[in-house]
């Protein structure tokens, strides 16, 4: 009962939180941060380590971007820029590393580990999602094809393990995450069109 209460909270928060980072708007690190610690709750008591540390990741993350967009010498908010090439190898080699650690993590504490494509799955997504949240905060347009992919596998898993664990403390984030992947697509075009705009 509990964990359906903090799932349905946290889907709210995540279409408040959506629809403030649609906008390139700064409150979307503090709704940020509420919705990060409903879902490092949730996922704590399901014994999904990996996501555990995303979204207590997504946290801290989120303290790093309101620091990033909050520049003391404007008070106006800046516009999204793309991703300079000098970056890809760096954050493709960052991805990469982070593989084996939380893949050892996943087959030792969670509850599918005998389900490969859910770790493959969660892994990558917690891989990906550390440098998405980078290049968010950085406010790059590119973020979004990040954001994409994750809601895609997010969609996929909490639809599998909402079903195999009879659990209703899945449904309401896959509806959500299988949203926030169209609109993470609208998402990407209007970041692309603010970056234009201001070049």
């Amino acid at each position: 009962m509990l964990l359906s209460a903090i799932e349905i909270l946290a889907t709210i928060l995540g279409i408040v939180y959506l629809y403030l980072e649609y906008k390139a708007k700064y409150a979307l690190w503090i709704v940020g941060l509420f919705w990060s610690a409903c879902y490092v709750f949730m996922f704590w008591h399901q014994g999904m380590m990996a996501w555990v540390i995303t979204w207590a990741y997504y946290f801290f993350a989120n303290i790093y971007g309101m620091i990033a967009w909050k520049r003391k010498d404007n008070e106006t908010e800046q516009p999204p820029t793309n991703l300079k090439k000098s970056w890809i190898m760096p954050i493709l080699l960052i991805s990469v590393v982070l593989l084996i650690p939380l893949w050892l993590l996943e087959v030792q504490y969670n509850p599918y580990a005998n389900n490969t494509w859910v770790i493959a799955g969660t892994v990558f997504s917690t891989a990906i999602g550390f440098t998405g949240m980078f290049l968010l905060a950085k406010k790059i347009v590119q973020q979004w094809f990040v954001w994409i992919t994750v809601n895609l596998i997010y969609t996929a898993i909490n639809i599998y393990t909402g079903y195999i664990g009879n659990q209703p403390t899945h449904y309401f984030t896959a509806a959500f995450f299988l949203g926030y992947t169209v609109m993470s697509v609208l998402g990407y075009l209007n970041w692309a069109k603010l970056a234009k705009q201001s070049c």
